[in-house]
């Protein structure tokens, strides 16, 4: 089309492009008529390869894997890239905000690495779409002060740990910061809506306060079972619906009690189930950082000790690994750690994670780009 900015404007040369377009660039000359959408698409591709020097006019890079700006409404999503969908100061002093993180597409003509060899057996989940899913991430560092709630310093880590796992695993990443009771039951009620048929797996992982059976916003609490049962949906069924839940369950602390590990005897063998129909709770694999009526720890510069032990685990095994057995494993790092505190009421606590179960196959992430741990690029 030709570059004018109306039906009796003078012909304008088409801009010749620098290493960035920046957002208000692009708007402006959507607003003018001046590009097609095709045009602005072609542009962003010459500008995604790699952060030039001076990319920070606009847009933000956080690594060869995405970078951040506001779209124009128009344009379709590019992979490798991350959009803020909005950013909404409180009168508490702190921000909600929501951005999707999309993963770095894969070279064309090449093979997903890793899952062909178990892609075609009755017993795993299939998992050979890319996207391999969406994940929403809910992270609430911040509470509005009616809700007499302490703000969760750590958190931050737990995010970015998931955002960079999951990333590399193919999925889709939402994140929501700091978001009300109302905004997490939109969020998550629109993911559970989400057209899933190009997709293998939903994801759901929620960092917060709570307490049994209770997660917290940034102002109220939300019943989990609320939450899973949105996503007992047609579209979802017979997919895996992997959901964490770094929050405590009550406020009791877990003593110590030293023991040898013990031999596990003969295993129980279930029947696998034929039913023509799925149970509606079917497929649910439910992962909590600690056991009902207990505290779950977080460290203000590590993060949570669950999250921390999740995502190095994942990092190293999920190439070859199931999920359920990596939280086992993950588990198994929870359990081996002590809080070390200057009180003897909290000094010398321990943690143990909790997995409930409703899978009817083995789920493997089986990441798409190689395995994690031969990857050097980090989301920070």
């Amino acid at each position: 089309m030709p570059w004018t900015t109306g039906q009796h404007a003078e012909p304008l040369k088409k801009p010749v492009l620098s290493d960035v377009v920046t957002v208000e660039e692009i708007t402006a000359m959507q607003h003018d008529d001046v590009v097609t959408v095709e045009e602005i698409t072609a542009m962003q591709h010459d500008v995604i390869e790699s952060p030039p020097a001076n990319a920070t006019d606009g847009i933000r890079w956080t690594n060869a894997l995405h970078q951040v700006q506001s779209p124009p409404k128009s344009v379709e999503p590019v992979w490798g890239k991350e959009y803020l969908k909005y950013s909404i100061p409180t009168k508490d002093g702190f921000e909600m905000s929501h951005r999707t993180i999309y993963p770095q597409a894969l070279p064309k003509g090449s093979k997903q690495k890793n899952c062909e060899e178990k892609l075609d057996s009755d017993y795993f989940y299939k998992m050979d779409t890319f996207p391999r899913g969406r994940i929403t991430i809910i992270n609430v560092k911040e509470f509005k002060r009616t809700s007499s709630l302490s703000d969760r310093s750590g958190t931050d880590k737990d995010r970015d740990g998931l955002i960079d796992t999951f990333l590399q695993c193919g999925f889709i990443v939402d994140v929501f910061q700091n978001p009300s009771k109302a905004e997490i039951l939109k969020a998550l009620q629109s993911a559970a809506n989400e057209d899933y048929s190009n997709m293998s797996c939903c994801a759901c992982a929620i960092l917060s306060h709570g307490q049994e059976g209770i997660i917290y916003g940034n102002d109220d609490g939300i019943k989990i079972s609320d939450i899973t049962k949105m996503f007992q949906t047609r579209g979802l069924a017979g997919k895996p619906k992997f959901f964490i839940f770094q929050a405590c369950l009550g406020y009791k602390y877990m003593d110590p009690i030293d023991a040898v590990d013990a031999v596990d005897g003969p295993g129980v063998h279930r029947e696998e189930e034929k039913a023509l129909t799925l149970p509606s709770e079917a497929d649910f694999l439910y992962a909590y950082s600690t056991v009902p009526g207990y505290f779950s720890w977080r460290n203000s510069h590590k993060g949570s000790w669950f999250v921390e032990s999740l995502v190095n685990v994942f990092n190293q095994q999920a190439h070859k690994m199931d999920v359920s057995r990596m939280l086992v494993r993950a588990n198994g790092g929870v359990s081996e750690r002590k809080s070390k505190t200057d009180s003897a009421y909290t000094d010398n606590k321990r943690q143990v994670a909790s997995t409930v179960s409703q899978l009817r196959k083995e789920l493997f992430l089986f990441p798409p780009y190689g395995p994690l741990k031969d990857r050097k690029i980090k989301f920070h």
